[in-house]
């Protein structure tokens, strides 16, 4: 009779067996979907990263070059002499008389 009962017992244990590893398995799959799913844009970002800097270089180039030029024309204004260019300060008068 203790047989019989123990083996009943253990038909129990079995049936309810396969549920854990199927909520064990949903859970895995779940965990390496959402790291996979992480871990794709982490690397998309950087590619997009690595693209942008290249242009955000060509940018700070021409930017940093232009404030170049308008400090020196602002130190020749400050200075009293006169630009470079033969047409900035030219006035044209006209005489009535």
């Amino acid at each position: 009779m203790y047989c019989t009962e123990r083996a009943s017992m253990r038909d129990r244990d079995d049936d309810h067996q396969p549920v854990p590893r199927v909520v064990l398995g949903v859970v895995v799959g779940t965990y390496l979907l959402s790291l996979g799913g992480l871990v794709g844009t982490a690397i998309e970002r950087i590619r997009f990263d690595y693209r942008r800097d290249a242009v955000v270089a060509r940018y700070d180039s021409l930017l940093r070059a232009r404030n170049a030029t308008l400090m020196a024309i602002e130190r020749q204004i400050a200075h009293g002499s006169r630009t470079t260019s033969t047409e900035a300060g030219r006035v044209n008068f006209v005489d009535e008389n």
